[in-house]
């Protein structure tokens, strides 16, 4: 069972080895100008150093807000304002190569606030997606209302999209890989999630388009 898998010890270690992989670029970036910054023939190009520490510093924090929504631990209960989810995702996706079309209000009616649970899952849909386009491109994210029904949609298009075991297999066709490793554990996270709130979803694969459809 999928939750057998993400309450194991392994899976535990295999998140946080991901988690330190993709801290690492950042972070050492940081180190990295603080050294320029201490050289001595350096001194004539504080400006770069200083440069390179603001963005590496942002990226950093943006990266752990992120992952701290999707990974860290709250209350079910609580919620939080969608303008508040939408910064981080902009935030996170505004140092590299992804762009955002989150729409400022939503035109349906939709709640301002989201759950926890609702918000996690965006975080790991959003990551999920953006690593699938390759060469990068554009996330779009829809909420839809019909009647009892509450739809998130979640859209990428790009030149290419990767095409992932990992995602067809855990969270396409739903089935469990034999050997977990650091780079299927986000998708038997978002599984797991998923499950655990009785959400139901689907999620579509095209040459240039990704889309995940969150029903709750």
């Amino acid at each position: 069972m999928v939750q057998d898998v993400v309450e194991s010890l392994e899976f535990a270690q295999m998140l946080n080895t991901r988690f330190c992989h993709d801290m690492a670029g950042p972070v050492s970036a940081v180190n990295n100008g603080l050294d320029f910054l201490q050289a001595e023939d350096a001194q004539d190009m504080r400006e770069q150093a200083f440069s390179l520490l603001s963005l590496s510093a942002s990226e950093s924090f943006a990266k752990l807000r992120m992952y701290r929504i999707a990974f860290g631990v709250a209350k079910p209960s609580l919620e939080s304002p969608v303008d508040e989810m939408k910064e981080v995702v902009a935030d996170y996706f505004k140092h590299g190569k992804i762009t955002l079309d989150w729409p400022p209000r939503p035109e349906d009616g939709f709640q301002e606030k989201l759950m926890n649970p609702v918000r996690q899952m965006l975080a790991c849909m959003m990551m999920i997606t953006s690593s699938a386009l390759i060469y990068g491109g554009n996330i779009t994210v829809r909420r839809i209302a019909d009647g009892d029904t509450r739809l998130i949609r979640i859209s990428g298009e790009g030149q290419r999209i990767k095409d992932d075991d990992n995602l067809r297999n855990i969270l396409i066709e739903r089935r469990n890989e034999p050997e977990l490793s650091s780079q299927n554990v986000p998708f038997y996270y978002a599984r797991y999630l998923l499950e655990q709130q009785k959400m139901k979803w689907d999620v579509k694969v095209e040459a240039n388009h990704i889309i995940f459809n969150m029903h709750y």
